[in-house]
């Protein structure tokens, strides 16, 4: 499959609830990998997952690199983007499946794609994927940028991206990033949900 790269340019507004969320829950993943609840091998293809649907460039090569360093087949990386999610491991179905909703409902997921994640692998390992979900959705906001802008200087400006945006976009990260982290202190000391999920609204 030939993957589509720069298929969404993020706001500056979805760009800070990116980083807020990505700060909040990004221990989760590191803690559910050193309690052994997170393979790479997992977390490499949630990553590839999110990436896909966001089309970041910068983050594909990366991410595809680790993945076959660490003896992931070409394959079982393809199955990761098929619509029928039967062809995917019974074991790594419902994380893929959250990751796919995730991503492309820009952050809230329904909350049956939640409770089922938790059913499936407990609580704290669910808030791993959610980390890794995040923590790639940050990965993408700022490489979809880069890599535009890399594109640029070599020539190859991305079609509906600009200079402006690609340049906003990456000042945005230093300055949003220290009121990021003091918010996400704050929401975590005042028990905020670590997760809001899609209104009966907004739900398609």
């Amino acid at each position: 499959m030939t993957q589509e790269f720069y298929k969404r340019f993020f706001s500056l507004t979805e760009l800070y609830w990116i980083l807020f969320n990505g700060i909040r829950t990004v221990g989760h993943m590191s803690r559910s990998k050193r309690n052994g609840e997170l393979s790479i091998e997992l977390i490499e293809k949630i990553m590839l997952t999110v990436t896909e649907i966001n089309g970041c460039e910068v983050c594909s090569v990366f991410h595809n690199r680790v993945a076959k360093k660490e003896g992931i087949k070409e394959e079982d990386i393809q199955m990761l983007f098929v619509a029928d999610v039967e062809e995917i491991p019974q074991d790594e179905a419902p994380a893929i499946l959250f990751a796919r909703g995730y991503a492309t409902s820009s952050g809230k997921p329904s909350e049956h794609l939640w409770k089922s994640l938790i059913q499936s692998y407990g609580e704290s390992k669910a808030r791993g994927i959610l980390g890794t979900v995040r923590t790639i959705m940050m990965g993408n906001s700022f490489g979809i940028a880069w890599g535009a802008l890399l594109n640029r200087i070599k020539g190859r400006p991305v079609k509906g991206s600009s200079l402006w945006y690609e340049i906003s976009m990456l000042l945005s990260f230093i300055f949003f990033i220290p009121v990021v982290s003091v918010h996400a202190l704050l929401a975590s000391l005042f028990k905020k949900p670590v997760i809001t999920f899609q209104t009966q609204e907004s739900s398609p």
